[in-house]
């Protein structure tokens, strides 16, 4: 690590992981992908995280450290004066995705090879400061092992595996191992609700936590091209039983009996035979008619441009901190019903600003559903605050300037330890 004056530039490494249309093109256009391999949008506030630092260019220099699947080899690309490297993981050099399916190479071996590429790549750079983003991913969070005292190291969380890990895989527990492991081995921890900050202090009462929301894709209602409110209720989330999707459909079966003629969207990506299993649950509860899989949008104009044709958001997730579906609702002006658990409620600190059903209750969540989808005035003064409230939170603004004073401070403790 070298140390910055005052008018110097800070050498920052972010280590995580993320996919967006633009890098799959560069990517294509410097001939390293496999095929037609292509990676769907994802980690979403990692892509709109990116252009500050482009902007940001005069105080830091950015460097972007992620696995890519299906890569032919390691790759370095530089654009608007921020440098990706890209690391191919997967099994020996195929870097295919299926393989880990099959044959977890990366995990058996301890991540041995992505660990020794990731460990060169870091003493090549010597950064003033790594970012982690996520310990929950041990195929790359993993790699911060052969860093840890050597430099200052900051720790987003961006959620808690363990938490909500229910398949008892090989995989899955290694993951658990890993990312419980780095979070009482790291000190230097950003959270942004009461309840991570209670999850981190259980695991390492002496890390110092920095308290600030993550950028989050703005949303302006206006800019939408919306013509009707097609659906009723909209559905927005990971089509997987621990987001609720099996208790939406069961309260929204409920409120049917009275009005038969309400419609549920369900925006969302799955697994075919969970998919099939909700259809014939709908089915079986008399619902299916009433109800459209609408599928994933890899497109996230899109995806906003599909759920704002709905009236209310419903998402009862079971354990998650604020899920990103749940904040871009609310910038769109929808109303969200959803479950008290994780970190949603903090959403209601200051006041009511999206309803909150016990989690497991199904005749709440239907009592919320049957209240605003019956009481306009109501419905449009809760989707009014939660769009105020939310743009208070999530000052995008603040964001750049949160992080430089968060890797100063963090480089500081680094330097008097």
């Amino acid at each position: 690590m070298h140390l910055k004056t005052k008018n110097k530039k800070i050498k920052v490494a972010w280590i995580c992981h993320f996919a967006n249309e633009k890098i799959t093109q560069l990517l294509k256009d410097v001939g390293v992908i496999r095929g037609n391999y292509i990676i769907n949008e994802f980690a979403t506030w990692i892509n709109v995280l990116i252009p500050l630092f482009e902007c940001g260019a005069n105080f830091v220099e950015l460097h972007i450290i992620a696995p890519y699947t299906g890569l032919k080899n390691d790759t370095s690309i530089i654009y608007k004066d921020v440098y990706y490297h890209f690391v191919n993981t997967g099994i020996l050099k195929t870097g295919y995705k299926w393989s880990r399916r099959f044959f977890p190479w990366d995990y058996y071996s301890n991540f041995y090879s992505s660990k020794r590429k990731v460990k060169r790549l870091i003493e090549s750079l010597n950064p003033d400061i790594i970012h982690l983003f996520g310990a929950e991913n041990a195929h790359y969070s993993s790699w911060i092992y052969n860093f840890i005292s050597k430099y200052p190291i900051l720790l987003t969380v961006q959620g808690f595996h363990f938490l909500t890990n229910s398949k008892k895989s090989y995989i899955n527990k290694k993951r658990t191992i890993v990312e419980k492991d780095l979070y009482e081995k790291i000190n230097h921890i950003n959270i942004r609700t009461t309840f991570m900050a209670d999850i981190v202090r259980k695991i390492n009462g002496k890390a110092k936590l920095y308290d600030f929301f993550l950028l989050f894709p703005l949303v302006d209602p206006k800019n939408l091209e919306i013509k009707i409110k097609r659906y009723d209720f909209i559905y927005y989330g990971r089509i997987v039983k621990t987001k609720g999707i099996e208790d939406t459909l069961n309260a929204f079966s409920k409120i049917l009996i009275k009005n038969p003629n309400l419609l549920l969207g369900i925006v969302g990506g799955g697994g075919k035979e969970y998919i099939e299993y909700l259809k014939n649950l709908s089915k079986k509860l008399g619902i299916n008619e009433n109800i459209e899989f609408l599928g994933y949008f890899s497109s996230l104009k899109k995806a906003h441009e599909i759920v704002s044709t709905g009236k209310i958001l419903i998402l009862p997730t079971y354990n998650d901190i604020i899920p990103g579906t749940i904040i871009e609702a609310m910038l769109m002006k929808i109303p969200v019903i959803a479950y008290k658990s994780g970190g949603i409620p903090d959403l209601n600190k200051n006041e009511e600003v999206i309803k909150l059903a016990e989690p497991g209750n199904i005749d709440q969540l239907a009592e919320y559903m049957d209240l605003l989808i019956n009481n306009n005035e109501l419905s449009c003064n809760l989707a009014l605050k939660g769009y105020n409230e939310i743009q208070r939170i999530v000052n995008n603004e603040n964001v750049f300037h949160n992080f430089l004073k968060c890797y100063k401070d963090v480089i500081l403790d680094f330097v008097q330890d």
